[in-house]
């Protein structure tokens, strides 16, 4: 049997961390470890891992002081983890007991398959919402396709990791691309096997988007666009026109606030010249 290391990411999870810890450590899959790497939490979700990991010896427990962000938190845990497969899991998210199971069930069915996922629910403050997986060529423009899914930890360092200058939110999409590449072969499994949580009073993801900076978003685009280009060929233009939108945009607003700053200067020092006579 080989073993599946599930990899959980945590910054500010307190709230939810025991519901996320609880559907890994009971997958009805046996041979699991999990490896949690705490990205330097403020609140109590060190604590709380802390007691899992005494508790459960399939545990690997790694409390960073410092935090470096979700893409080198899921880099250092799959470096640590010795599971052939690997299974990223954000840390206010959790599986039904048979996701793991039914995800290494497909890859002995086919043996050429690099990626298998599952369709998702969406937790929101007003229900519970179906979320079909979407994988294709023009991911970044039609795919939606979440970053817990199954593969080979050798296809991971494969498709390069998660690349860390990709930030806002921008490293799994990266990463998917880096595959698709590749050729990867993916499969969806039709069914409902991933919650993920989008409600209001997620902390993090509230603190997320008021600290959301555009332009390293807009920046992570361009970047993405250019480094896949070839996945692009058929919307071409879109993506040449979007990059030309967005590269005047932040050259033009840069300009605007040196101007506006002059203008400010000038019209401070007239007003002071005209009090001094």
């Amino acid at each position: 049997m080989k073993k599946v290391s599930i990899i959980i990411t945590c910054y500010n999870k307190a709230k939810f961390i025991k519901e996320c810890l609880d559907s890994a450590l009971n997958q009805t899959y046996p041979d699991i470890e999990i490896v949690v790497y705490n990205d330097a939490s403020k609140d109590d979700s060190a604590k709380i891992i802390q007691k899992y990991a005494d508790e459960n010896d399939n545990i690997i427990f790694i409390n960073a002081l410092k935090n470096r962000g979700v893409s080198y938190a899921r880099n250092k845990a799959v470096e640590i983890c010795t599971g052939e497969y690997i299974f990223p899991l954000d840390g206010d998210d959790y599986i039904d007991l048979t996701y793991i199971e039914k995800a290494v069930m497909e890859f002995e069915r086919d043996n050429s398959l690099n990626v298998v996922s599952a369709n998702s629910y969406s937790v929101r403050d007003n229900g519970i919402f179906e979320h079909k997986s979407i994988m294709t060529e023009s991911y970044a423009y039609h795919g939606s396709f979440a970053v817990s899914a199954l593969m080979r930890k050798s296809d991971f360092y494969r498709a390069g990791g998660y690349k860390e200058y990709m930030t806002e939110n921008a490293e799994d999409a990266e990463f998917w691309l880096s595959c698709i590449e590749l050729g990867f072969k993916f499969k969806i499994i039709d069914e409902y096997l991933l919650y993920v949580r989008r409600t209001s009073d997620n902390k993090d993801r509230r603190n997320l988007s008021r600290k959301f900076n555009h332009k390293k978003s807009d920046k992570c685009k361009l970047m993405m666009m250019k480094n896949h280009m070839e996945l692009f060929r058929q919307d071409n233009q879109i993506v040449l026109d979007y990059i030309d939108v967005v590269q005047k945009f932040w050259k033009y607003k840069e300009l605007y606030i040196l101007f506006l700053a002059i203008s400010i200067f000038e019209f401070c020092l007239i007003v002071s010249i005209h009090f001094v006579k």
